[in-house]
């Protein structure tokens, strides 16, 4: 069973979660982890993710990976902006270190070693994946309902989401 945040009060069953209350120190430290994190950052993982994908091509349930890495971007995004607050800080502080991480040339194992080269990003995005798919799954219900969404967007979330796609 997932821990809910302390400052976060339980919600009930299909509740829609509402913005964290987060600490001081918490607060800051995403101010000062949002400053960090710049558009060139954002470019830089979603670019990793393009040339990871067309290195996976073979591999189609890697490329869901890939589709999800897109998603977290989105989502930071969206929360930069001030679209999107309902996010747990949790939330924010992992897919901010994904990003930082695959925006970072420097890997455990280098990108450019055939069939291993991006087996570090993978454990990495999984095990980030596996902390917030809960949180980002909402998200991903709003973004597909947002008017705002571009068809590539919504398009990525589909792809990340297959279950949220109409049938």
């Amino acid at each position: 069973m997932r821990e809910r945040d302390e400052d976060q009060p339980a919600l009930a069953e299909g509740e829609a979660p509402k913005t964290v209350a987060v600490t001081a120190q918490a607060r800051s430290w995403l101010e000062r982890v949002q400053a960090r994190i710049g558009d060139a950052d954002l470019a830089r993982a979603e670019q990793h993710a393009c040339e990871a994908e067309a290195a996976l091509r073979a591999a189609p349930p890697l490329r869901r990976h890939l589709a999800r890495v897109r998603v977290l971007v989105m989502l930071l995004r969206d929360w930069r902006a001030g679209r999107y607050e309902a996010v747990p800080w949790r939330t924010l502080a992992g897919i901010a270190a994904l990003l930082l991480y695959l925006a970072n040339p420097l890997d455990l194992i280098p990108d450019f070693l055939p069939g291993v080269g991006y087996a570090d990003d993978l454990a990495i995005i999984a095990l980030v994946w596996a902390a917030v798919r809960r949180d980002v799954e909402k998200y991903a219900a709003w973004k597909l309902a947002c008017p705002a969404a571009s068809t590539q967007e919504a398009a990525t979330v589909r792809e990340a989401f297959p279950h949220l796609a109409p049938s």
